[in-house]
């Protein structure tokens, strides 16, 4: 058994979610994601090898699944206190969850940017 990671392994789903959206059980694991702090990577539950790529370095990026290769569009970290998600390569920008994922200017005021971590044990293959 090798270890996917040595770090910790973190679950979040987002704070903010459309009220008209209806959520089949199967498909609960597609809006869990995990983050791994040591790699700085988040990863799909449900899929396990798509990770979030920023597709466009701007205010207003587009963001979305893609194969990690570890390159440093996929870089991310977590701010604990402010329930935040920075992009590591972009200074200021923010994971912004409403209808679809991009980054703005991060502000603490923004629901649409808070993430809840819950912390978990790293998964063996």
């Amino acid at each position: 058994m090798v270890p996917i990671s040595t770090a910790k392994v973190f679950y979040f789903t987002p704070n903010r979610f459309d009220d008209n959206a209806v959520v089949e059980s199967a498909d609960l694991d597609a809006h869990v994601w995990l983050y791994d702090p040591l790699l700085q990577r988040i990863r799909n539950k449900a899929y396990g090898g798509p990770g979030l790529d920023l597709v466009e370095r701007k205010v207003k990026g587009l963001v979305q699944g893609c194969v990690c290769d570890h390159t440093p569009s996929q870089s991310w970290s977590y701010n604990e206190f402010t329930g935040q998600i920075q992009h590591l390569g972009t200074m200021g920008l923010c994971l912004n969850v409403d209808k679809n994922l991009y980054v703005v200017y991060c502000d603490t005021a923004l629901l649409s940017q808070k993430s809840t971590l819950t912390s978990s044990t790293p998964k063996y293959r």
